[in-house]
């Protein structure tokens, strides 16, 4: 396992090897093994694993729980501070051709509720072609268990996999006041799960 290092460039984090390579290759097993008995979301403008965002929260994948995403999320010094964490986690598995058009993960919560602010993760799994385009430091290449932080209103997108194979990222949305969250209509709720800090 290598040692996690953590990469500032303005307000966008970057953390290698949150994930060992052993443990990208468990989730990416897991998504092929399980994408035909979650539920995909219907008109959210993906297709594939990328549109179970809307229906479902991988957290809640019984082989996915020991991996502790939570807790390892906590320990992160840009967490420091935060007592309490919601989260929605997809998976995106991108074939060869395919693309994550430009976008920004606020909108949804700016047009349907309160303005809510939260933070973006990416964590890239696996595949041939490793590049994210991020607005604020362009093109990043990603090793397996590269973990990117930046702001629900950044623009990022993954362009068309040219490469030989599947690529594969897990994404979460990170929210800090469960409060608020509780206000959300119950239909959506299944998205999400709420994370207090244990006590040490």
């Amino acid at each position: 396992m290598g040692t996690m290092v953590h990469i500032v460039e303005g307000t966008h984090h970057t953390y290698k090897n949150f994930f060992t390579k052993e443990e990208c290759d468990h989730i990416i097993s897991i998504f092929e093994r399980d994408k035909d008995i979650v539920p995909y979301g219907t008109d959210t403008g993906y297709e594939g694993l990328t549109s179970t965002y809307s229906e479902y929260n991988w957290l809640y994948n019984p082989d996915i729980i020991p991996l502790n995403i939570p807790q390892r999320l906590f320990d992160l010094d840009y967490f420091k501070d935060w007592d309490y964490m919601v989260m929605q986690c997809w998976g995106n598995a991108l074939h060869v051709g395919e693309e994550l058009q430009q976008h920004y993960h606020g909108q949804e919560i700016e047009e349907q509720y309160r303005r809510m602010y939260f933070i973006n993760c990416n964590i890239f799994l696996g595949g041939e072609y490793n590049k994210t385009w991020y607005k604020d430091i362009g093109y990043t290449h990603n090793e397996p268990g590269d973990l990117h932080l930046f702001s629900c209103e950044l623009d990022h997108r993954v362009d068309h996999n040219i490469g030989h194979n599947t690529r594969y990222s897990m994404a979460l949305d990170i929210y800090p006041d469960s409060n608020r969250m509780l206000m959300l209509p119950d239909k959506h709720m299944s998205r999400y799960s709420i994370h207090k800090r244990p006590i040490v």
